[in-house]
Parts: C-alpha cells; sequence; structure tokens
C-alpha cells in the first residue's frame, strides 16, 4: 500500500507511513480468525504428535 500511494498517486513519504498502522490493523483481522481456528482445531492428541521425546 505505501508503494501504491508513492508510486501510483505520486503521493509523499508522510502519507505512505501515515496509511501504515490502518494497513497493519487490516492485515491482523485475517490473521487473528486464523489463529483462533487453529486454537480451538488443537487437542491433546495433535499436543502429543509434537513430542520428540
Amino acid at each position: 500500500m505505501c508503494a501504491l500511494i508513492i508510486l501510483g498517486f505520486d503521493g509523499s513519504i508522510f502519507w505512505a507511513f501515515a496509511v501504515q498502522p490502518f494497513e497493519e490493523i487490516v492485515k491482523a483481522l485475517p490473521f487473528r480468525s486464523l489463529a483462533r481456528k487453529s486454537l480451538k482445531e488443537f487437542d491433546m492428541s495433535k499436543a502429543d504428535k509434537l513430542m520428540y521425546d
């Protein structure tokens, strides 16, 4: 998104980095739902598979 603002819209670097927190929020939403889904699916049998003793 920063590159789009600078190269596409000929914006300044200030505006490109000012948008960065909003870009991080947009990226965090899918990762949060993916993390919740993986935590729901994780159980003791999958934890035993991770043990290498």
